[in-house]
């Protein structure tokens, strides 16, 4: 993948009981945020699945801010994600279908 697009999210959504989620661009949500925002809101991020929230929390407070200071420095790129749709709602494509397996027993 070219450098020019790197961490510019995906219009490939997820789809699945949840509903349907992209991909974010975090360059342009880096672009759109100073760095004491930026720590905020990763410090409390909670994201829609598939997106491994969790990880951005727990990296250190260093750590989260160099992913930030990187972000800024690659420069804003890209289009903004599509927009979450709920349950029931058929995305257009493309989208990847995630099906959860049946229940044990």
């Amino acid at each position: 993948m070219p450098k020019e697009e790197w961490l510019t999210g995906s219009p490939v959504g997820f789809h699945g009981p949840w509903g349907t989620t992209y991909p974010a661009n975090l360059r342009l949500k880096a672009a759109d945020i100073d760095e004491a925002g930026w720590m905020e809101y990763t410090a409390n991020l909670h994201t829609r699945p598939l997106m491994p929230d969790y990880s951005v929390r727990d990296m250190t407070a260093e750590d989260r801010l160099a992913l930030y200071r990187f972000l800024r420095a690659l420069g804003p790129a890209g289009t903004k994600a599509p927009g979450f749709l709920p349950p029931g709602q058929r995305p257009a494509p493309p989208y990847l279908q995630l099906v959860l397996p049946p229940p044990a027993g």
